[in-house]
């Protein structure tokens, strides 16, 4: 079956739709995750937290997520 021109204009259109959907929900969920482990950060780092253990694996873990999310974009 050959295809019309109709659907060539619909592959095209939602290739378009995809890369703008990538394109703008990447970046909110970008900016929202690093909103998140900042916040991670911010709280282990008190001192009534610091005293339990397991904080410097949670501390560690935001940093390692930091890093993650900026570097996997690209």
């Amino acid at each position: 079956m050959n295809a019309t021109l109709d659907d060539d204009i619909i592959i095209i259109y939602l290739s378009n739709i995809g890369l703008c959907l990538m394109r703008y929900v990447l970046m909110i969920i970008i900016i929202l995750g690093l909103v998140e482990n900042f916040f991670n950060i911010l709280v282990f780092h008190q001192p009534t937290f610091r005293s339990n253990p397991c904080s410097f694996y949670l501390i560690t873990a935001a940093y390692v997520n930091i890093i993650w999310i900026m570097t996997s974009p690209l």
